[in-house]
């Protein structure tokens, strides 16, 4: 993660985030304990959105107090964590920021595999004004490295901001950010590269189904829900994404489909761009819960629908069917059982002219 990652600062800043998802235990550590560890953690500073992360994202990634945090405000908000770890943090980074242009790459030849076309935090909001505490917005990316830190670059400012010119690079379609180092597609491209006396990106991108030289942004649709509810997915098939049944183990039986843990009460699932699916919300306590589906095209969001205040309770059960049509046509209304008395929650849609005036 070059320019840095905020999913990592989400958890240096507040005891909240999720570096290990079990169902039965929840995240491991628990996200106090990850907060209490990484408060000395050199890493964790090291990893965080530094200098060439606002070179690349200019807005930011904090927002508090109202408005996004420049970067040397954003810095300062490190500092009152561990001044020491900050600075050295910013000394580390300096050589990064060089990235590989002008010589830097020192005469080796740098290629770069960037995961992109997955629901990634891109920035952290301030959930109640001057709380310290956050909810992730999400851009394109691998899932944990948005997708402009990967790649040192942001092409759509004025001047572009280019840090990568003298690397090659190849763009991995919906791969993890932790299963990039062992996707086969990935590896074949590698062994060939070391293999080959002269090789192109276009002709490695050619002979793959998952590389490309011409990433498109995120499209398809994002679901986040935030509340106290285990979120289970089923396919058509049958086949289940989420907690099974005694809570034990993390099933992933559905191709495709991004299932990712952000905190203890928030997840964000990205659907497969074709079939239905049917996503259940199981209430673990009383409360309320809320469901957000996003559609994007190209890095851009043309349509939010939202069912928002679920009231939740230990034997409430939420349904709710996604299908292909389900953004384009009017929403179906979300079926909820507690204690054996339906209810059906209306959605809020907001479409893509609303959404520029927010």
């Amino acid at each position: 993660p070059y320019f840095g990652a905020p999913k990592v600062t989400q958890m240096l800043l507040a005891p909240e985030g999720c570096f290990n998802e079990n169902p039965i235990f929840g995240c491991n550590p628990n996200p106090v304990m990850t907060y209490a560890i990484l408060q000395n953690f050199p890493s964790a500073y090291q990893l965080a959105p530094g200098e060439g992360f606002f070179m690349v994202y200019p807005e930011g990634f904090l927002k508090r107090w109202g408005a996004y945090l420049n970067y040397s405000q954003s810095m300062n908000e490190f500092r009152t964590h561990n001044t020491y770890l900050t600075d050295d943090a910013i000394n580390f980074r300096q050589t990064i920021n060089m990235g590989y242009t002008g010589g830097s790459e020192n005469g080796v030849d740098v290629w770069m595999f960037v995961g992109w076309n997955r629901a990634t935090p891109t920035r952290l909001e301030e959930k109640s004004y001057g709380q310290n505490s956050y909810n992730l917005l999400n851009g394109d990316g691998d899932g944990t490295v948005p997708y402009n830190s990967a790649t040192m670059q942001n092409l759509t400012l004025e001047p572009p901001i280019n840090y990568s010119s003298d690397a090659d690079l190849l763009y991995a379609n919906g791969i993890e950010h932790g299963a990039l180092a062992r996707d086969n597609g990935v590896l074949n491209a590698v062994y060939t590269i070391f293999t080959s006396s002269k090789i192109t990106p276009q002709e490695l991108a050619a002979g793959s189904d998952i590389l490309s030289t011409q990433p498109t942004g995120l499209s398809g649709r994002v679901i986040q829900v935030d509340g106290p509810v285990v979120v289970r997915v089923y396919d058509a098939k049958g086949n289940l994404t989420g907690p099974d049944a005694n809570l034990v183990h993390l099933v992933k039986n559905i191709p495709g489909l991004f299932y990712q843990v952000n905190d203890t009460n928030s997840l964000v699932i990205q659907l497969p761009d074709s079939g239905e699916y049917r996503i259940e919300l199981q209430g673990t306590r009383s409360g309320s819960a809320s469901l957000r589906v996003w559609n994007y095209a190209q890095d851009k969001v043309t349509r939010t629908i939202q069912y928002l205040q679920l009231p939740t309770s230990t034997s409430s059960l939420g349904k709710l069917t996604v299908d292909e049509d389900f953004l384009s046509s009017p929403p179906p209304l979300l079926q909820k059982d507690g204690k054996n008395q339906p209810v059906e929650i209306q959605p809020e849609i907001i479409d893509s002219d609303d959404l520029a005036n927010q």
